[in-house]
C-alpha cells in the first residue's frame, strides 16, 4: 500500500511538472518561441491568419518568434493605441507617425527608448538605413522607433483619373496650382452630373503647404527659411484665399453640397464619385494607385519635395514601453527590414492567392483576394517591395534620390517641449475642432472674428508665445 502511495504521488508530481511545462509552453509558443503582438491601423483582413501562417513559418525559423497581427481600422487606431498606452498594455510592436502620432507616443511614455537595443540586438537594421533617416527619428537626442524607409518628403499634389481628363482634353502636367482645374471642374459639372469634380480631402492646405510648415494646431512658421516667426494658421493669407475660393467652388458645386454631415469617402472615392482629390506624390505612385482603383492615374506635385520632421516620421515602427520581448521585437523588426520575402507577405501577401506576377517579375493585385495593404511603408523597409506593374524598373532608387535632394525645412530637428502648453494645445485643440474646416467652406468664413475670439479665449497667444521661445532657442543653436 505504501509503495502505491509513492508511485500516485510520483505520477501526480509527474502531471503538474508536465502541466506547468505545457502552461509555460503555450506562454512563449512552441519549442520555446515567444508570441508578439502587432497593432497596425489596417482594417481586418479575410486572409490575415493566413498571412500570419506564412509569416510566421520565416519568423520561428530566423527568430524563434511568432507574430499575432492585430489590425484596427485607421478610424479607431489612434483612440485604441492612446488607451493602451495610458493603461500600461505591454503590447510588443506598433505602428506610430501619421497616426498613433510618434512625438505624442513618446511623450505619453507609451514608445520604449531604442539606443542601446538597437546597437546590441539589431545591428544589421543600423546598418540598412541611411544616416538622415535615424537623424529624424529622434526626439531630445533617442531613437524612440524605427522609420519605415520610403519617400520622406512627397510634394502636395492633385490626383486625376486620366479616363475623364482624358475625355474632356485636360492636360493634368500643366498646372501648378490647383486653382488651374477650375476650366476642367466646370466641364465635369456641366457634363457629368454624377460625378463631384473635387473630393475635398486637403482642403486649404492646396494654398497654406507650399509656403507655410505647420508646427503644432493652429502655429505654422514659413517653409523657405526666410523668418522665423511663428503665425496663427487661420490669420495668414493663404489660408484665407484657400477658403474664399473653396466657398467658390462650393457654390458652383465642384465640391460636395453635404460636406459638413459627409463622413468617410473612400468607399464612394473607390465607386468613382469623385474625379480628383488631394494626394502626396512619389516616384510610381500612379502605377500602384492603378492597381487599387483599377483605373488610370495621373498625380501633378504642385510644390517641390519637401522634406519636414512630420513628412519624415509619418510611418514609423516602435516597440511598446512594456513589451516583456523587447528583443525579440526588434529582431522581428530587422527581420522586417532586410528579409525581402517576409515584408512582401506582410505587404501584398501570397502569390497567385492575392497577386500574381507579370513577364517582368512585377506584382498585379487579385481582386478580392482577401488581402490588401497601403503597401510595404505600413511595415518597414518599402524599398524591397516588388514592384507594381507599370512602376519604371528605377522607382526606389528615384525616391531616394528625391529624399537626398529634397528642401529641408528649417526647423527639420526642432521637437516641441510640450510641458509648459499641454493645457493650451488641448483648448486650442477643442476650439478648432470645433470651427473646423468644412464649416469655414460653407459659410465663407462668416465666424471669423467669433473663431478667433474662442482661441484666444483658449490660450493661442500663451501657446504662439511659448512656442515663439522654443523655435527662437532652436534658431540660435541651427542657423
Amino acid at each position: 500500500m505504501k509503495n502505491l502511495k509513492k508511485i500516485i504521488s510520483l505520477a501526480m508530481v509527474f502531471v503538474m511538472m508536465f502541466a506547468l511545462a505545457a502552461c509555460q509552453g503555450a506562454e512563449t509558443g512552441s519549442e520555446g518561441s515567444v508570441t508578439l503582438t502587432w497593432m497596425l491601423p489596417l482594417s481586418e483582413q479575410p486572409d490575415e491568419e493566413m498571412i500570419e501562417a506564412a509569416v510566421n513559418e520565416i519568423t520561428e525559423k530566423e527568430i524563434g518568434a511568432k507574430v499575432d497581427l492585430i489590425c484596427i481600422d485607421g478610424s479607431a487606431y489612434q483612440e485604441r493605441m492612446n488607451m493602451n498606452m495610458a493603461a500600461g498594455k505591454d503590447f510588443d510592436i506598433c505602428f506610430t507617425g501619421y497616426v498613433n502620432k510618434y512625438q505624442d507616443a513618446v511623450y505619453n511614455g507609451g514608445l520604449l527608448e531604442l539606443d542601446d537595443l538597437l546597437k546590441t540586438a539589431a545591428p544589421d537594421l543600423v546598418e540598412s538605413m541611411p544616416e538622415y533617416a535615424w537623424e529624424v527619428s529622434k526626439i531630445n537626442g533617442s531613437i524612440y522607433a524605427v522609420p519605415n524607409l520610403q519617400g520622406f518628403a512627397p510634394p502636395t499634389s492633385v490626383w486625376f483619373f486620366k479616363d475623364l481628363t482624358d475625355k474632356y482634353g485636360f492636360d493634368p502636367s500643366a498646372i501648378t496650382h490647383i486653382e488651374d482645374c477650375e476650366p476642367y471642374f466646370e466641364k465635369l459639372k456641366q457634363n457629368e452630373p454624377n460625378i463631384i469634380p473635387l473630393r475635398l480631402d486637403y482642403g486649404v492646405q492646396h494654398w497654406v503647404t507650399p509656403v507655410w510648415e505647420r508646427i503644432t494646431n493652429g502655429l505654422v512658421i514659413r517653409s523657405d527659411g526666410s523668418s522665423k516667426k511663428v503665425e496663427i494658421e487661420f490669420d495668414v493669407p493663404e489660408y484665407k484665399e484657400g477658403v474664399a475660393k473653396c466657398y467658390e467652388w462650393y457654390q458652383k458645386g465642384y465640391i460636395r453640397s453635404d460636406l459638413i454631415s459627409a463622413t468617410s469617402e473612400e468607399a464612394e472615392f473607390k465607386a468613382g464619385k469623385f474625379a480628383a482629390h488631394g494626394s502626396g506624390w512619389l516616384p510610381g505612385a500612379e502605377a500602384t494607385q492603378a492597381e487599387i482603383y483599377n483605373r488610370d492615374v495621373a498625380i501633378t506635385p504642385i510644390m517641390e519635395p519637401y522634406m519636414t520632421k512630420a513628412l519624415s516620421t509619418a510611418a514609423m515602427t516602435g516597440i511598446g514601453k512594456n513589451s516583456k520581448n523587447p528583443e525579440k521585437a526588434l529582431q522581428l523588426i530587422e527581420l522586417v527590414n532586410t528579409n525581402k520575402e517576409l515584408i512582401n507577405l506582410l505587404s501584398i501577401g501570397i502569390e497567385d492567392k492575392h497577386y500574381t506576377l507579370d513577364e517582368n517579375g512585377k506584382y498585379m493585385l487579385i481582386e478580392n483576394s482577401g488581402y490588401v495593404t497601403p503597401g510595404a511603408w505600413l511595415f518597414g523597409n518599402q524599398f524591397m517591395q516588388i514592384l507594381a506593374q507599370g512602376q519604371g524598373d528605377s522607382v526606389w532608387e528615384d525616391t531616394e534620390k528625391m529624399n537626398l535632394e529634397a528642401k529641408v525645412s528649417p526647423i527639420i530637428g526642432f521637437v516641441l517641449n510640450t510641458d509648459p502648453i499641454k493645457n493650451e494645445i488641448s483648448q486650442v485643440a477643442a476650439v478648432t475642432s470645433e470651427f473646423s474646416g468644412k464649416s469655414f467652406i460653407v459659410n465663407n468664413y462668416a465666424d471669423y472674428d467669433k473663431f478667433m475670439a474662442r482661441l484666444k479665449e483658449a490660450g493661442i497667444e500663451r501657446l504662439r508665445d511659448e512656442v515663439q521661445k522654443q523655435i527662437d532657442e532652436y534658431w540660435a543653436a541651427n542657423h
